[in-house]
This record gives structure tokens, C-alpha cells and sequence, in this order.
């Protein structure tokens, strides 16, 4: 069926039509005005023209009094017709379906007739330059090629044909807080004499975004491209969503009831990093045929106030131009004191537009009664906390977000993968694509990714930002670098098993469900230094692929009150992202006995102490905490732990077993170095073999030729042995003197 206007061109051409119709007609009275002077006009005022505006009504043009072809009766009837006829055409159009821009445009922003036909008299001049020239002639201003308030005031009561009352009336249009001045439609036009001027005097121009919105153009203005961009239109369905369907279905329902009443809801979407709370405003985006503003509320809170306030409006006016919902990253960056005037400009905004909002941040937040001033009853708001997948979930998510190269893997335990890094959606799909620039790194043109890059890339991707409170250590050993008694080395193949098969007795059989608090791992390594604990840590993140931190104790303690609790908490904030190992080497130091409560100080370390119990519990990664002396821990506090493991004075076969492993290669020893010797004469921890191997490599290398690879003898090892005893504090045992003066 032929439609009237069958694009929104169509239409903005017929309205801009009636615009014509009635610049031609003043122009025709300001052409054949009587006494029309020859000089040029704009340059001087002469005395006849002087007394000839004092002539004229007050507040009216020179050329008011002009006779015309036409009547004020047959003009404003033909206007009123031209009006008519091009709102029947519109209303028409719009039932069939056409998309019109200036129409949408008068309802988003409640315009009137006559505020549209002001948008309209701005427009023309930035179309044909004609309008230009007009509008300086009708103004006796070469200058003047935009529109003054005076002028648009003349035009719009020439309608009427009233008086200077009516005219008056008409100046409500040009307020701040008018439609089209508030929501940056039209603007005076600054320029180096506009702040002398009197307001009625000054130019006004339609916003350039506008004119382009009208004519069809949805590009983002140059100043908002740093911080928006849009999805026109989201692809992500809700079916693919991998969430709880618990969690799933509940909020499906309050999407259900939001969009059959009608309502226009601000919603909070809470979570850590990466937990999808993008992939979820975008799938309801998806099912309301809606495009999805994303603002990056991170890099606006660095601009000042009156910027963002001005940022913000253009923000929103965009969402309502492109029939966006808006999604603020970062929303927690304004939740504090600081920065609550931006919240509050932030929630007044949306309860001024017709639009969803989606706000993300990862702290919780409930908004006041007098931070929501809803403007209507159809406003309404919701929280929902977006929740961390699942072990069974990860899998999932690692099967969809495979994207081009997860398919190629073979032989890959997506499961294991899925267990071992407590990745969320975003990271699993950014691990995916570190993945492949690693393995075209290391192998240029190479199609498949290997389980060891998806594995590295996970890691990267699982990273901690502690700070000052740890040091991360690159594991170095695997299992059959430890050397430990039989029950020992079970007890730590049971910890590691316990981690393996985690996913699987919590969610699988369900004791997931049991667990009140944490469902990670504590471990407590205890024995004196150089027995081997820090060494388990490393082969235990060797053998989980996981990232291992040895906290700093002397960052995180505070003399002042609160502040030991605070650095404990950001060291299992950031670790919980990552699912790292966290590793408090010399715990005791912290975290020992509970005291009677004599003093203050007393009272908060037994606070720090109660603190940690809490933090360990609730973590749901790996904890290992280390200490010389069991005996100085809270008895209390060993009760918490999974696994207590210790770690003993190595026997002679043990130091035996450990003199065979440290030395990277075994040619590297002369042949009078007797390891069965050493294991059972010299009474050394793995740490002191460790540090007597190196040691004695040195002196080798110091005494060997040139161009002769050095060999380690007895006399090096014995030499290093003695250096090693003095660094201790120690003296060679008369045993161990003898050894020594029998074999040299």
C-alpha cells in the first residue's frame, strides 16, 4: 500500500515545506516595505529608518505593516491547512510502519507544535544556504545567518497574528529548562560579542547530532566516541545464557512483569569482574529489539563536574535518539561519599527519560529513598546479584566461547580446565583468544591450541593485583623433587586429590549444598626452616597449574587498629578472582596464641587472629599457611584446617635422596664424592643441601682451567658445608669432624 511518506525524509521534507511557506511570506512583506533605503542593509541604522520602527506596533518587524498579497486570515488558514494535511499524512505513515524521525523526535522530548516548528526554522539554514540569506535580511544583519530568538519570536506570532502580549507568552520556549534548550536540541550560539548582547538578540542553532538524527545519520558525536558505544543490535540469546536456572528463571520472570506493565526499570547488576553482567543486559536487550548504549563509567568519573553533567546529557539524549537502553560500566566507582553528586545527576536523569538503565559494579548497593525520585509510577528499580559460575558451568562456558580455536584441541580435559582456574565467562573467552596469540608466537601458522597454551593463557588471565602484600613465586619443582617420609608425601598426594575432585563432591554429589561457609582448601605446614614446606607450596601450584603468592607479613600488619583486617581482606578480594594459592610463610608471626585481654593491643590481635579464621573459612581457593613451630599457633585455629602435614628433620635416606636431586646433573660430580656419605654423616636439612650444592658449583668454577667444564668435588662440598654450619650459627659436631678428617 502507498503510504504518504514512505521514509522519514518524506516527511521531514513536507514539514520543512510549511517552513518555506512561511519564510516566503514574511519575505515578502520585508521585500516590498516601503522607503526601502539604498545602502546596504545590517551596516547602519539612517534617521528615516529609525523613526519608521516606532511606527509599527510594539513588537513587531518593520515589515509588519507591509501591504500583502495576502491577508493574516488567508495566511494562518493556510498554514493551519498545510499543518493539517501534514499531520494526517504523518499519523498515516506511522501506521503502516514507517519509522519517522522528527515525529519520534517530538514525543521523546514532549514537543509542541510550535517548539517543532522552531526545531524547524534552525534547521533550514543548516540545509540550503538560501535560508541563510533570508534570515539575514530579515534581521538587517549580514551576520546574522541563524535565527535569533527576536526573529523565531516574529515568526512564531505572525501564526496568531497577536499582539505584543502573545509575544511575550511565547518566551517560555527559550528557558533553560524548555524542551529544547534543556535537552541541547537548539543552543545560542556563542560567539565574541554574544555576552554583550541581550538574550533576544543572540543566534540560535540546532545541535549538529540533531541534524544528523534527522537526516537519518546514528553516528555517536566525535566528544562522547571515548566513552560510548553501541550494540546495535545484541545477537546473545537468552537461551544460551549459562547461568543457575534457578537464577535464570527468576529473573526471566521479573523481565516478564517489567515489559507487560510497561515499566521503565533501572537495574543493578552486581558482580565481580567478568561474572557476564554485560552478556546479561545485552540478552535482555536482545529479547526487547532494543540496541544497548555502553557507557564506560570508569573513564567519565575523571572528568569535573560541570563536564560530566553536560556528558551526561548527551549520553542519555543519544539513548533516546537510537531507542537505547543504557549500560554504565563500573557504577561502584561512584557509590562513594566523593562522588555522590554524579550518582545523584546519574539516578535524577534516568527518572527524567523514557529508558532501561543497566547499572554494573561489583560492590553491593541498595539505593536510598531520596536517591530514587521517581517521576512516574512506571519507574521502578531491581538488584540482581549475577552469580560466579560453577565448576559445571566453566565447562559449559569453555565449550561455547570455544570461538575458532577450542575445537581444534584434542585430547583437552575441559573439565580439569574448568575445575582447576575459577574463571568467569569474560575471562574464559579472553583466555581463549591469549591462547592463540601464544601458540601463533611460538609456533607461526600453527592452527590447534595446545592444552598447555589454554593452560598458560588461563593463568595470565587468573592474575592478582596485591600489591605490596605478596610476592608471586614461579613453581620450580614437581613431586619427585620432594623428599619427605612415606605418610607425609600420602598426606600431600591426598591434599592434592581433594582439590582435583573438589567440583566434584561439591556439585555433583551435592555436598555444595551442606557447606555454609567456603568450600576451599586450608593446609598448615609446619617444621623448623629448610624442611621442605615452601617447596610442597611450589609443587602444589606446579601440579594445579595455579599461581602461587607468599604473603608479605610485614606489609600486611598495621600498628593502627583496623588496618591488619583491611589488608587481609583486598589479599582474599583479589585472590578469590583468580582461585590463586595463597601461602603465609611464618604464620605464627600473625597469627598466633589468642592472649588475655589486658590491654587494647591485646584486644585487637585477638580480633586480626579471629579475623583470618573467618577469611580462611569463606575463601574458596587454596590457603597454606606455614610455620616453624606448631606449638606457637592457637590450638582453636589448627582445628580449621583440611590437612595438617609436617615436614621432619630429613633421616639419612631421606638426605640421601635429596643429595641425589639437587645436583642438575649428576656428571657434574668428581668421583670421590661419596652422596651415601654425606647422607649419613652430615646432620642438614634439604634447605642446607640445597644452599651447600650451589655453593660448592661456585667454588668449582673459581679453581677449574680455562676451556675445562668445572666438576664438584668433596673437598668443595665439605668447604661449603663448613660456610654453611658458620651462616647458622653452628659447629661442626665431633661426629661429623671425624667423618670429614677420615675421608679428606
Amino acid at each position: 500500500m502507498q503510504v504518504p511518506y514512505p521514509h522519514s525524509l518524506d516527511q521531514l521534507m513536507a514539514a520543512l515545506e510549511s517552513i518555506d511557506f512561511l519564510v516566503r511570506f514574511h519575505l515578502w512583506h520585508a521585500q516590498n516595505e516601503p522607503n526601502v533605503t539604498e545602502h546596504p542593509k545590517g551596516l547602519y541604522i539612517t534617521q528615516e529608518s529609525l523613526e519608521r520602527l516606532f511606527q509599527v506596533p510594539l513588537g513587531a518587524p518593520a515589515w509588519a505593516v507591509t501591504p500583502s498579497k495576502y491577508s493574516s486570515e488567508d495566511f494562518q488558514a493556510a498554514w493551519q491547512q498545510r499543518q493539517m494535511e501534514l499531520h494526517q499524512n504523518t499519523q498515516e505513515s506511522l501506521a503502516a510502519g514507517v519509522e519517522l524521525r522528527l515525529p519520534h523526535l517530538a514525543i521523546t522530548y514532549d514537543l509542541d507544535p510550535l517548539e517543532v516548528t522552531i526545531l524547524l526554522i534552525c534547521l533550514a539554514p543548516e540545509l540550503e544556504k538560501r535560508y541563510q540569506d533570508s534570515y539575514a535580511f530579515l534581521q538587517d544583519d549580514l551576520t546574522h545567518k541563524r535565527p535569533t530568538m527576536n526573529l523565531l519570536l516574529q515568526l512564531l506570532n505572525g501564526l496568531f497574528d497577536a499582539g505584543f502580549s502573545t509575544r511575550l507568552q511565547l518566551h517560555h520556549y527559550f528557558l533553560p529548562q524548555s524542551p529544547l534548550l534543556k535537552h541541547r536540541l537548539i543552543r545560542l550560539l556563542p560567539d565574541a560579542h554574544s555576552q554583550h548582547l541581550p538574550k533576544i538578540s543572540q543566534m540560535l542553532q540546532i545541535d549538529d547530532r540533531v541534524v544528523n538524527y534527522l537526516l537519518g545519520t546514528d553516528t555517536i558525536e566525535d566528544q562522547l566516541i571515548p566513552y560510548v558505544e553501541v550494540v546495535q543490535q545484541p545477537d546473545q540469546s537468552w537461551t544460551t545464557l549459562i547461568y543457575p536456572s534457578e537464577w535464570k528463571n527468576r529473573l526471566w520472570q521479573v523481565f516478564e512483569n517489567i515489559r507487560n506493565k510497561g515499566l521503565l526499570p533501572l537495574i543493578y547488576l552486581q558482580g565481580p569482574e567478568g561474572v557476564g553482567k554485560q552478556t546479561v543486559a545485552e540478552a535482555l536487550c536482545c529479547q526487547l529489539e532494543k540496541p544497548l548504549l555502553i557507557v564506560d563509567g570508569k573513564r567519565l568519573q575523571e572528568l569535573s563536574l560541570s563536564t560530566f553533567r553536560e556528558y551526561l546529557m548527551l549520553i542519555h539524549r543519544e539513548a533516546q535518539l537510537q531507542k537505547a537502553a543504557v549500560f554504565w560500566r563500573e557504577f561502584n566507582g561512584y557509590l562513594s561519599e566523593g562522588k555522590q553528586t554524579f550518582r545523584e545527576w546519574i539516578l535524577s536523569t534516568w527518572a527524567e527519560r523514557n529508558e532501561w538503565v543497566f547499572l554494573s559494579g561489583e560492590s553491593v548497593w541498595e539505593p536510598s529513598a531520596s536517591e530514587i525520585t521517581q517521576a512516574n509510577a512506571h519507574q521502578c528499580f531491581y538488584r540482581f546479584a549475577v552469580p560466579s559460575p560453577t565448576a559445571e558451568e566453566r565447562a559449559s562456558l569453555w565449550h561455547q566461547l570455544r570461538a575458532d580455536g577450542l575445537s581444534y584441541v584434542q585430547d583437552m580435559d575441559v573439565n580439569a580446565l574448568a575445575g582447576k582456574f575459577n574463571l568467569r565467562g569474560g575471562q574464559i573467552q579472553a583466555a581463549i583468544n591469549t591462547a592463540h596469540h601464544l601458540t601463533q608466537w611460538e609456533h607461526p601458522g600453527q592452527r590447534p591450541l595446545s592444552e598447555a597454551a589454554l593452560t598458560q593463557a588461563s593463568r595470565l588471565h587468573s592474575h592478582v593485583h596485591l600489591g605490596n602484600f605478596a610476592r608471586k613465586i614461579e613453581p620450580r619443582y614437581a613431586w619427585n623433587d620432594l623428599v619427605l617420609p612415606e605418610a607425609n608425601q600420602e598426606l600431600l598426594e591426598e591434599l592434592r586429590n581433594t582439590v582435583k575432585h573438589k567440583a566434584t563432591v561439591y556439585e555433583d554429589l551435592g555436598f555444595g549444598q551442606k557447606m555454609s561457609l567456603g568450600k576451599g582448601l586450608s593446609a598448615l605446614f609446619s617444621g623448623l626452616p629448610g624442611t621442605g614446606k615452601t617447596m610442597a607450596a611450589e609443587v602444589l601450584a606446579h601440579s594445579f597449574g595455579l599461581d602461587l603468592y607468599q604473603i608479605d607479613l610485614s606489609q600486611v600488619v598495621s600498628k593502627y587498629i583496623g588496618e591488619t583486617e583491611k589488608n587481609l581482606s583486598q589479599i582474599f578480594q583479589e585472590a578469590e578472582s583468580s582461585n590463586a594459592i595463597l601461602f603465609f610463610d611464618e604464620a605464627d608471626a600473625l597469627f598466633g596464641k589468642r592472649s588475655a585481654v589486658k590491654d587494647a593491643h591485646d584486644r585487637n590481635a585477638n580480633i586480626e587472629v579471629s579475623y583470618l579464621l573467618q577469611r580462611v573459612e569463606s575463601y574458596s581457593g587454596i590457603v597454606i599457611l606455614a610455620t616453624n613451630f606448631r606449638g606457637n599457633l592457637d590450638e582453636a585455629f589448627i582445628r580449621r584446617f583440611h590437612y595438617c602435614v609436617d615436614f621432619p628433620l630429613p633421616e639419612a635416606p631421606e638426605r640421601e635422596q635429596i643429595w641425589q636431586k639437587v645436583w642438575p646433573n649428576p656428571s657434574i660430580l668428581s668421583t670421590d664424592v661419596d652422596l651415601e656419605g654425606l647422607a649419613h654423616n652430615l646432620d642438614l636439612t634439604g634447605g642446607n643441601i640445597r644452599n651447600i650444592a650451589l655453593a660448592s658449583a661456585f667454588q668449582a668454577a673459581e679453581v677449574v682451567p680455562k676451556n675445562q667444564k668445572p666438576q664438584v668435588s668433596l673437598i668443595h662440598i665439605i668447604h661449603a658445608t663448613q660456610r654453611e654450619k658458620q651462616k647458622m650459627g653452628q659447629l661442626l659436631r665431633p661426629s661429623e669432624m671425624e667423618w670429614i678428617n677420615r675421608v679428606l
